[in-house]
């Protein structure tokens, strides 16, 4: 399956020749980067494909010895304990796995081995697909940049298919460039269907009363969210689901309507524009 005919979006433009091997997702925060990822991983899970699937986060973590999940020795690992279940599900694991593997312990593993394990892990499996989602949350970029270009060229016996998902920074513009990748761009055009199911859902978990969910209420609330980001479909529901007492549209109207100011004209503008800044700023301002 190739990467673009499952998503179905346009090329970001001529600069990113196109390569099935590679995919890079870029799009502003909230766009819906992450969840289009996941629903590749599902897809692929559901038509028993060998798949792998790891997400970056910056969130605060307890005080721990063990890496966050910005790190990219956190990737590693977790990506090489999926393919260990892969290959433990055919029947064995590779012999030169085994050979790296065999003194350390997978949560011991520095950065330079467990490139190689996966290298080793990727190598003899028939087919693989990888996704790597949030490589913008990660703190260890030239690192990060590093590992990518090794892993992307290594040379395996079987195909090893690529999913990436960032911002549009340019770290990752110049990384995707030289991998030869297929850039796709996610905004609200291509996403809003997606959106709007998704909200569809929630609403009908989130209120029971039968004069909210009538069609008429439901097509004011999409006029309302019309261009709105998973992000911003994703609060929104979160404060509806806050809100106790709500009986009637005027009341829905008038929850939504306070929202809208504080959030959909302020606080999207403001993430796409910290977005856009160096990560010195970003750190600062998180």
């Amino acid at each position: 399956m190739k990467w673009s005919a499952s998503i179905g979006m346009p090329p970001i433009g001529p600069g990113i020749p196109e390569n099935d091997k590679v995919l890079w997702l870029s799009g502003d925060p909230g766009s819906g980067k992450s969840v289009l990822a996941s629903a590749v991983f599902q897809k692929l899970s559901s038509e028993d494909q060998l798949v792998a699937m790891f997400i970056f986060s910056d969130q605060e973590r307890p005080q721990s010895d063990e890496p966050g999940k910005d790190k990219v020795i956190f990737m590693l690992r977790g990506i090489a304990m999926q393919l260990i279940k892969i290959h433990e599900t055919r029947g064995s694991l590779p012999t030169e796995f085994l050979r790296l593997y065999r003194e350390e312990s997978r949560y011991k593993l520095n950065d330079n081995t467990a490139e190689m394990v996966v290298k080793a892990l990727i190598n003899t499996l028939p087919r693989i697909h990888i996704i790597v989602d949030g490589l913008n949350e990660s703190h260890d970029r030239l690192l990060l940049v590093r590992v990518l270009k090794s892993l992307v060229g290594a040379k395996t016996v079987g195909l090893v298919k690529w999913l990436f998902t960032s911002r549009t920074e340019v770290e990752f513009v110049e990384l995707f460039c030289s991998l030869r990748a297929t850039g796709l761009e996610v905004n609200a055009e291509h996403t809003y269907p997606d959106v709007w199911k998704f909200v569809e859902a929630r609403w009908q978990d989130l209120h029971q009363n039968e004069d909210l969910i009538c069609h008429g209420s439901l097509t004011k609330f999409r006029r309302y969210l019309h261009g709105c980001n998973f992000l911003g479909a994703q609060l929104t529901m979160e404060l509806l689901s806050r809100e106790e007492g709500i009986t009637c549209e005027d009341e829905l109207q008038e929850v939504l309507d306070g929202y809208n100011h504080g959030f959909n004209r302020v606080y999207i503008p403001i993430l796409t524009r910290l977005a856009a800044q160096s990560e010195n700023d970003r750190n600062l301002a998180r």
